[in-house]
């Protein structure tokens, strides 16, 4: 009995369904639980197993729910001539097929990203891989729904003889070439993107001064540059903590007399040491006063920034970042 006089819906999943549906559902769970339970500590190794992930099978869910037929090339379907106005009841060949399927992964996969930065306070790669692997499911799941509701000789299905014979056909070269290299392009592209989600890039701490003008705003200019010995003056500094985790900073000020010649420390100071607790992804300013104890022209005011406990000498080399300041103090003034 043919297939085409059964009674069918356009949506039917009540058969099992297909491999190479179960194969994209297990691998993008399998790629969210990598990010989900750390199990893999290499870059390398999540970096591989997560590309296929991004790059491969979102379009090829996708493009499986808008293409369920076999291309219509193919000899067993050749013969069904029966014409249809809408382009997603046609079948696509193997080269196209994959083609989109990496040029729609490029597409929804950014785009899926952009969305999420967009409602959630930071984009992280734990929630990307959910949101891909929540499109990819869905899709793949409407495509086997797809693909059951179509006679069994219409059904795309993974063949590889027939994908081998077809890129063996005469005339494909120059098409495989083509999409070869939209193929590779691609991947560039999307292996960028993983490589960003994966590796922490972006976790970096801000260390800045600032100091208060005639208003009391607070500015990154027209710092204090002359000083008597004996008098202070107000500057604040300034911490953003991007380092995903809070982090107990410390400050460290010095003043720091330096040699013209090759700019070696003659003689330095400490004026302050303090503390700043900063969460994640928060700001923080601290005012402080600058007192200086030595006397001279182009002295330099450094502030040296620890985020685990200082050395027991602080120095430029071993702080995790540093800012200076040149200034020079006079003496005070006979009273």
């Amino acid at each position: 009995m043919s297939d085409r006089g059964s009674s069918r819906t356009p949506f039917n999943l009540s058969a099992k369904l297909p491999a190479d549906i179960v194969v994209v559902i297990f691998l993008s769970a399998l790629s969210t639980v990598i990010f989900l339970v750390p199990v893999v500590d290499s870059v390398l190794l999540r970096v591989i197993l997560a590309v296929p992930f991004l790059i491969f099978l979102p379009g090829y869910a996708i493009v499986g729910a808008f293409f369920p037929r076999k291309a219509d090339t193919d000899p067993e379907h050749s013969n069904q001539n029966e014409p249809s106005s809408n382009p997603l009841n046609r079948g696509i060949g193997t080269l196209e097929r994959i083609t989109l399927s990496v040029g729609v992964s490029v597409v929804v996969v950014p785009l899926a990203g952009l969305v999420l930065d967009m409602v959630l306070p930071r984009l992280e790669p734990v929630s990307v891989s959910l949101s891909v692997t929540g499109i990819t499911t869905i899709a793949a799941i409407v495509a086997a729904g797809r693909r059951s509701a179509l006679p069994k000789g219409e059904r795309f299905r993974v063949s590889f003889g027939h994908w081998i014979n077809e890129i063996k056909r005469p005339g494909s070269t120059t098409e495989a070439l083509a999409n070869l290299t939209v193929v590779l392009g691609a991947v560039l592209l999307i292996s960028s993107f993983a490589y960003a989600m994966i590796v922490p890039m972006h976790e970096f701490t801000e260390f800045y001064l600032l100091s208060e003008d005639e208003s009391g705003n607070l500015t990154a200019s027209d710092y204090p540059r002359e000083f008597t010995r004996g008098e202070s003056k107000q500057l604040y500094v300034g911490i953003s903590n991007h380092e995903l985790e809070s982090l107990d900073y410390t400050v460290v000020v010095t003043l720091q007399q330096i040699s013209v010649e090759d700019s070696r420390v003659l003689a330095e100071d400490e004026l302050n040491r303090f503390e700043m607790g900063v969460a994640d992804g928060e700001t923080r300013h601290r005012r402080h006063s600058v007192n200086p104890t030595m006397e001279g022209d182009r002295l330099r005011l450094v502030y040296l920034l620890y985020s685990r406990t200082p050395p027991a000498n602080p120095t430029v080399d071993n702080a995790y970042r540093h800012i200076h300041l040149w200034i020079n103090v006079s003496a005070s003034s006979p009273s």
